[in-house]
């Protein structure tokens, strides 16, 4: 029997004393009515309304509270989120927190102060949306947090017009605010040889800065290496840990990985690091699998602490804070200073492999990189960078 576009009917615990009329449309898509309400009393002017609607192409839309759906889509246990974990695609803690902040505390106050708290989903315009730029621009938020939110807001709409709650997505007519990254120096090669030539109080932070200087690791690989990670001539990069993710999951594989297919790579280790990594090992009170291990059983240093180490050392050769931040030194730049001296004397294609920069088709083409002869020849230049001729 074929069904009819809508139906007509009063809603007993409507307004009005159950008077209004609500018309009710089948979706194909969810199998299922949606219902608007047409705010009529009269069947007559109900039903001219929902053939507008009809001829407009309403009735396939969805009448959802646009600020419900953007606090729901981002909710623990949401549709989005169980299906990026089913298809072992799952998005970081911080990630999530960022773009449920970006909803609650951002969208949430401009809808309020504009009025526009009870917008339907489908009503969301590509204005709307520029306005909300210019406003978090007057909030005095920077490009890169306006892009942020902005992104906390686009996915949701993405999804519903993939879902056909509404026609399409008015987020991808709005431009990105354009946000170049901040430049970043990096320490010359004199600066890097005082940096490792100081007396050091805690052989942990000197072992830190040494692995990122001559590996190009990232500090949550660093923090997540274990003991079983070192080879004969070589760092298995197979860890990563997160402080940001909840107990039992802070220790992931490396970035752009999933929980489940773990994309390691392997890193020559220079003569100089082998012999510290030995120590490290041998000199860890809890006999755990961290390399650098904290002053907590299972757990590493903090973020914190280590940058702390950091900012010491760069005083300890005459950098000030005042010029450490003119030059964006964190301990970050460590790899950036890795990867601008060591790239003279490797291929592109290698110099991906060892950081961890790469795509799938460059891993599919490029799989030798962890032969021994090649892995000795990067350990040789790395352990030149911090020699002194009277070494």
């Amino acid at each position: 029997m074929m069904r009819s576009a809508y139906l007509l009917y009063k809603r007993g615990s409507g307004g009005k004393g159950g008077r209004i009329y609500y018309a009710a449309f089948w979706n194909e898509d969810r199998q299922d009515y949606i219902r608007r309400s047409t705010g009529m009393t009269s069947r007559a002017a109900a039903d001219a309304v929902a053939r507008k609607w009809l001829d407009e192409g309403l009735s396939i839309q969805d009448s959802q509270n646009f600020l419900i759906y953007m606090e729901g889509f981002w909710s623990d246990g949401s549709d989005y989120l169980r299906g990026r974990e089913l298809r072992k695609k799952p998005l970081s803690t911080t990630y999530i927190k960022n773009s449920r902040s970006a909803i609650s505390r951002y969208m949430r106050a401009y809808l309020e102060e504009t009025g526009q708290m009870q917008i339907p989903l489908h009503k969301v315009t590509a204005g709307l949306l520029e306005k909300l730029m210019l406003w978090l621009e007057s909030r005095g938020l920077g490009s890169a947090r306006i892009n942020g939110i902005m992104k906390a807001v686009r996915v949701p709409l993405s999804r519903a017009a993939r879902a056909g709650k509404i026609r399409d997505n008015p987020a991808s007519r709005v431009e990105r605010i354009p946000d170049p990254a901040p430049r970043r120096q990096i320490l010359e090669l004199s600066e890097a040889k005082a940096f490792f030539a100081q007396e050091w109080t805690d052989p942990r932070y000197y072992a830190c800065n040494l692995i990122a200087a001559t590996t190009g690791l990232r500090l949550g690989e660093i923090r997540g290496l274990q003991a079983e990670d070192i080879r004969e001539d070589y760092l298995h990069v197979c860890h990563n840990w997160q402080d940001t993710e909840p107990e039992g999951r802070k220790m992931k594989g490396p970035k752009h990985s999933t929980l489940v297919v773990i994309k390691s790579r392997d890193v020559p280790i220079p003569p100089r690091l082998s012999e510290v990594l030995k120590e490290m090992i041998a000199n860890n009170p809890w006999r755990s699998g961290f390399v650098i291990w904290g002053n907590t059983r299972g757990k590493p240093p903090s973020t914190t602490v280590i940058e702390k180490h950091f900012k010491a050392a760069l005083r300890g050769i005459g950098i000030s804070e005042e010029e450490r931040r003119r030059r964006n030194l964190t301990f970050h730049a460590w790899r950036h200073w890795y990867n601008t001296n060591i790239r003279p004397y490797v291929p592109e294609y290698q110099l991906r492999m060892l950081t961890g920069h790469r795509d799938e088709s460059m891993t599919d083409r490029y799989t030798t990189i962890t032969q021994e002869q090649q892995r000795q020849a990067v350990a040789k230049i790395a352990e030149g960078l911090l020699t002194t001729p009277d070494q």
